[in-house]
């Protein structure tokens, strides 16, 4: 018999003790997870025996229902019955999370939506990968060059995929986070990295770099867009209001992270390449085992190409 979710959604809200008692709501690939004002309210014992509800796990400030497959069904009809923005955050009453369990909040909401988009490329790499290892398709021919590149495509516009939910995780305008992102793989800033050109802003020298698959620099830049969006909402007369904020935020933050959020992005990968670097000195051994335990982790944050600059990265590439 087919699980109604709905009923299901309706029945948890109510097991939580209502929508006023819930602040967020996010999902990942199976899981429900909800940050509540008052974890004491929720009846543990009823959540488990409603059906389509698997378990309940609390864990990093959150309370967590498992769902499976369906985990999105009943996310739509959870935040139907809420009512409000999945990601928008209730300020009335309830203490705060913690500092960590705001971390993973974040991290949930932003990369779960499209986590099966990139795997989705992913695996159509590895096809390809197995199509040429067997030497069963021409890699100069235009299949192989269309499929490539399509299956690229999530990843070298990650920043594009990150400022949509990352705009609504902290209430900036979606679509003014897309265009700064955008302009961060625009192909005429592309073109001025590539050109290794010294370029000024104003007179101040801009590090080019290359924001293709980065992570951190466009989480940063939606942040701090949010407020500063809000700002010129709240100061400007509101005839102007809506086309001027988006300007002014737009043309602020794209400079602002080409001169900040960049360089911390790329320090931070630099760093972790220079840690690789230490441990492999001391034991290759070591190095692989650090490497293939945290390379998960760095690939979340955006920071694993500090491996691919390291010098063993390099030395393995001049082996092969």
């Amino acid at each position: 018999m087919a699980i109604d979710y709905r009923n299901t959604a309706a029945q948890l809200v109510e097991a939580l003790s209502g929508k006023d008692n819930i602040s967020t709501i996010s999902h990942c690939a199976t899981r429900l997870r909800f940050i509540l004002h008052d974890k004491s309210l929720v009846q543990n014992a009823r959540i488990s025996s409603i059906p389509g509800v698997i378990t309940t796990v609390k864990a990093g400030g959150q309370f967590q229902v498992v769902i499976g497959n369906h985990v999105r069904d009943a996310y739509q009809f959870v935040t139907e019955l809420v009512q409000y923005e999945a990601t928008q955050v209730k300020t009335s009453g309830g203490k705060k999370s913690g500092i960590f369990s705001r971390i993973i909040d974040v991290i949930s909401s932003i990369f779960a939506p499209f986590l099966y988009t990139l795997a989705a490329c992913g695996i159509l790499q590895g096809i390809l990968g197995i199509f040429v290892a067997l030497n069963a398709i021409d890699t100069s021919g235009g299949t192989y060059q269309i499929l490539n590149f399509i299956s690229w495509t999530a990843f070298t516009f990650l920043p594009v995929l990150i400022a949509v939910t990352a705009s609504k995780k902290f209430g900036l305008n979606t679509f003014v986070g897309v265009v700064i992102a955008c302009a961060l793989v625009y192909p005429d800033y592309i073109a001025m990295v590539d050109a290794e050109e010294t370029v000024y802003f104003f007179g101040m020298r801009v590090q080019l770099l290359s924001y293709t698959s980065s992570v951190i620099p466009i989480i940063l830049a939606i942040w701090i867009a949010s407020y500063l969006e809000r700002f010129w909402n709240r100061v400007l007369p509101v005839v102007v209001r809506s086309l001027f904020s988006a300007m002014f935020t737009i043309t602020m933050m794209v400079p602002l992270t080409l001169f900040a959020f960049g360089p911390i992005g790329n320090a931070v990968g630099d760093a972790i390449g220079g840690v690789y670097n230490f441990f492999y000195n001391l034991s290759p051994i070591v190095a692989g085992i650090l490497v293939g335990g945290l390379w998960e982790v760095f690939v979340i944050f955006g920071v694993h190409w500090g491996y691919h600059t390291s010098d063993c990265w390099k030395l393995c590439n001049t082996w092969i």
